[in-house]
């Protein structure tokens, strides 16, 4: 039975998107994953699939440790459930420690409906799994169709070339289809189907993905008193940023966090939704194009946890604000992100910050305007 704990786990809510690749063999969906990996490294964690690391590390193997049967399906089951949502949350502790913004699962906890009689319902009795819970887990899957469905002779002939691969193009073809019904009803899946190439399937990919990895939602607020004691013990960052380049379209800034971490970010301007590039520096290369001409930033980041969200506090060194014209304190910026638009307009203020004004689409309060001038 699934740990129903593990399953509701706030974790899973600490990293913005959780992302599925499914379907049935040779669908190109490790090829996918290990171009990904090199394109969104720096965003993102991945998790390899539980079933090919077991069978990679000693359970035994059906064709030449024992017998393919339905007792085998339901042996390898039981191990691989419980230990999905445990490596799963693993992932996503890490990936929210690291301040990554995507995990990338290869397979979820849904896959095993198509390896047990009545699929979902097997899922729901057997193993006491909550399905619309399980699928909230997730906030996009990617169905990569089997090779089989398009061309059972040349799937044939690349397993031939494998001795891993132990299910015939008939038993994909189906795999691939039980696979189709166990998560079709997910509020955000994606179908690639298996006859196009290669890179065309990449770019379908990219083109899912890209809206929520490359786009920043995020809202921002002017804080008029922080308590002494929300701050004590919190985990935080010195930032410093240095502008580039600035202009109506687009802004190119490097970021120092704690002198230990450099990245560039190229992001256009516009609103609380904005396209975002970045990437991680070498400290060699962030010393060398950073200079006392350049417009810069000078801000301590505390990290506040709230609920499912992680709210970010920049408190400026050298900025102050007024309040009534009259009380003047040190410029405090209040930042979240969030994954998509519906969770970015439902949010609500924590309580200590409820008379904080709206400042998302104040241009003065971009951190790339204040690099310029004195708010």
């Amino acid at each position: 039975m699934l740990n129903d704990k593990q399953v509701r786990d706030p974790i899973v809510q600490a990293v913005p998107h959780r992302i599925v690749f499914t379907g049935g063999p040779l669908g190109g969906k490790s090829t996918v994953m290990r171009y990904l990996e090199g394109a969104y490294d720096q965003k993102a964690r991945f998790m390899t699939e539980v079933a090919s690391m077991l069978l990679m590390n000693g359970y035994p193997k059906p064709g030449s440790d024992v017998e393919f049967s339905e007792a085998w399906l339901d042996y390898i089951n039981e191990t691989i459930l419980p230990t999905q949502v445990a490596m799963e949350n693993g992932h996503l502790h890490a990936a929210a420690e690291g301040k990554k913004k995507v995990v990338f699962f290869d397979r979820g906890m849904v896959d095993p409906a198509a390896y047990v009689p009545d699929g979902k319902k097997t899922l729901r009795e057997r193993y006491g799994m909550d399905i619309d819970l399980v699928y909230s887990r997730y906030t996009m899957v990617i169905h990569m169709q089997s090779l089989a469905c398009a061309d059972k002779e040349e799937y044939e002939r690349l397993c031939s070339t494998n001795p891993a691969r132990y299910d015939t193009a008939d038993m994909a073809v189906e795999r691939d289809a039980a696979l189709v019904e166990a998560w079709k009803d997910h509020p955000n899946w994606v179908f690639i189907p298996a006859d196009t190439d290669l890179e065309t399937k990449l770019q379908q990919v990219l083109q899912a993905i890209s809206p929520l990895l490359d786009v920043e939602i995020e809202r921002k607020f002017l804080v008029r008193e922080v308590p002494a004691e929300l701050l004590s013990g919190v985990a935080s960052s010195r930032i410093e940023q240095f502008y580039l380049m600035r202009d109506k379209n687009a802004e190119v800034r490097v970021r120092s966090y704690d002198d230990t971490l450099f990245e560039l970010c190229i992001k256009d301007t516009a609103g609380r939704r904005r396209l975002e590039w970045e990437t991680q520096m070498p400290a060699q290369v962030f010393h060398t194009v950073i200079n006392d001409s350049l417009p810069s930033v000078l801000k301590t980041r505390y990290y506040l946890p709230y609920g499912p969200h992680t709210l970010e506090l920049d408190v400026y060194d050298e900025l102050n604000t007024e309040w009534d014209g009259a009380t003047s304190t040190k410029l405090c910026i209040l930042e979240c992100e969030f994954p998509d638009e519906k969770t970015a307009n439902a949010f609500v203020l924590p309580e200590w910050a409820s008379d904080a004004l709206e400042v998302t689409d104040d241009p003065q309060y971009k951190n790339s305007a204040l690099a310029y001038t004195t708010v």
